[in-house]
């Protein structure tokens, strides 16, 4: 099957490493340096879990180059991003396309569908602290390679192939697991990462100091206590309450981890507050709570209701 990355980062240079060095057709869509260096030299990625692959030659172009339909397009970019891939979603997918984000912001394939009528768009979520080291290279830190994806209740899809996806990225030694809720699988993933960065860009802390600070523990598991609140009023069924979860979750983060968000802030580039943070606030409102600890903090970083 053809594999396309759309969005080289952390996330999908992980990913798409993984199932090129596994043997599938996979093209990777860049820009800048990093698209220049994937050309010319190839893609390297060096993980905890799998060692240093390499990857060359690699398939690699941008938005405005590629030119083929492609079976499967696993979306990779940050939320802000979103509108400006649709025209390459849109023609690089057929009725038989399967489009996956893997982005940290809960919804964003229903969002996708409702901008491509017609086209297969399911959700899912990624498990995996990766970012890039350098042009070209990718680094992936700690042990875990899990990706979760599914249609939502209700949609239409082809089971036998999403099976086929989920044994692709199995035998390239990613954690594929295709979820019989998704809905749930993705609110569980939008809890950790929205509280993890929320609270690490606050106080500008580090994995391990925001479990070793009983100050930011304590708005950590209150951030993950009015998320299991608003999973309440959208009636979703948890396993487990997301401040018991997640407060285990936090303890497999390697130490000196930051999120990404956090890293976009203090380097004052774009990042996703609206979609981590502020669409929080704005997701409990519409069910009648007031999130006081996200709406401090939203408030903090420029919230404006």
């Amino acid at each position: 099957m053809k594999y396309v990355i759309v969005g080289t980062g952390g996330t999908g240079g992980c990913i798409g490493a993984s199932l090129a060095s596994g043997g599938q057709d996979v093209t990777f869509i860049a820009r800048g340096d990093h698209l220049h260096t994937l050309r010319e030299s190839g893609l390297y990625l060096e993980s905890d879990l799998k060692g240093m692959l390499y990857i060359q030659p690699v398939q690699a172009c941008t938005t405005e180059e590629y030119d083929q339909i492609a079976d499967v397009i696993l979306v990779c970019v940050k939320f802000y991003s979103l509108s400006s891939i649709l025209p390459l979603l849109q023609k690089a997918s057929d009725e038989h396309t399967v489009i996956i984000p893997i982005l940290n912001v809960y919804g964003t394939g229903q969002l996708l569908s409702q901008q491509l009528p017609g086209k297969c768009v399911l959700d899912g979520c990624f498990y995996g602290s990766c970012y890039i080291s350098a042009p070209g290279k990718i680094r992936h830190v700690g042990k875990r390679l899990q990706l979760v994806f599914g249609p939502r209740k209700g949609q239409q899809a082809d089971m036998q192939m999403l099976k086929r996806i989920e044994k692709d990225l199995n035998d390239c030694g990613i954690d594929a697991c295709l979820s019989d809720d998704i809905g749930r699988d993705t609110f569980i993933k939008y809890a950790l990462i929205s509280a993890y960065a929320a609270c690490g860009a606050y106080y500008n802390a580090t994995a391990g100091q925001i479990a070793q600070t009983p100050e930011y523990m304590q708005t950590y598991l209150s951030l993950l206590s009015e998320m299991d609140q608003l999973a309440a009023a959208l009636h979703m069924q948890l396993d487990e309450p997301l401040v018991q979860k997640h407060q285990k979750s936090l303890l497999t983060f390697a130490p000196e981890t930051t999120a990404s968000l956090q890293k976009d802030l203090a380097a004052n580039k774009q990042s996703e507050i609206d979609g981590i943070v502020f669409r929080v606030v704005r997701l409990g409102a519409g069910q009648g709570l007031k999130m006081p600890t996200y709406r401090k903090i939203a408030q903090a970083f420029g919230f404006d209701e």
